[in-house]
């Protein structure tokens, strides 16, 4: 999942910031870190931000 985020209000963004993550894998490294067993199944589809994506994910 890539996701966009500003510092300051949408309506004043001069630039955006890109990462990889979101909700799905934030709850599966809280249940990691708190001794359960995760896994995440995905697929990367064939868009710009794919090789990222994967690179993160992978990490």
């Amino acid at each position: 999942m890539v996701e966009f985020y500003a510092e300051e209000p949408l309506a004043q963004v001069g630039t955006f910031t890109r990462s990889v993550g979101g909700d799905v894998l934030n709850a599966l490294a809280a249940a990691a870190r708190l001794g359960s067993r995760t896994g995440f199944i995905t697929r990367v589809g064939d868009r710009p931000l794919r090789a990222r994506s994967a690179e993160s994910l992978a990490g």
